[in-house]
């Protein structure tokens, strides 16, 4: 199963709301979703990080599920961070996070031999123009 796992900004014009990174009055609230159903919902006041708190919001995500169902982690850059992928990396883990292409990542992209990217295909098996590799940062 997939957990999707993102922050949501909500614009309030609450007195007590709290400025957003993006300069909004609000609420960033943080949610886990499987199958378009949110199991982890963590309502947060605005000024509260969207990195904030995401292992502990997957982990309740995780035990909302069936037991014994295998659990694939996803996510935006908010979760490209050592603790995320530490837990991730685990023996049974699985995870992608997109994150931008900083000055690291770019490093990384760039010490990958040539061998290391294989074909993309989609989940129905087609082939694209790109390819995917996996790789550790350091």
């Amino acid at each position: 199963m997939i957990l999707d796992v993102d922050a949501t900004e909500i614009e309030a014009e609450k007195q007590e709301a709290q400025w957003t990174s993006n300069h909004v009055q609000g609420y960033m609230a943080l949610l886990g979703y499987v199958n378009g159903v949110c199991v982890a919902p963590e309502f947060r006041e605005g000024n509260q990080s969207p990195r904030a708190g995401i292992v502990e919001l997957a982990g309740r995500g995780e035990a909302a599920l069936p037991a014994g169902k295998r659990v694939y982690f996803r996510s935006d850059r908010a979760a490209y961070q050592a603790e995320v992928i530490n837990h991730y990396s685990q023996p049974g883990g699985s995870f992608s996070i997109t994150a931008d292409q900083d000055a690291a990542v770019k490093g990384e992209i760039k010490n990958l031999p040539e061998a290391a990217g294989q074909p993309y295909r989609t989940a129905d098996g087609l082939a694209t123009d790109r390819e995917i590799a996996e790789t550790v940062p350091t």
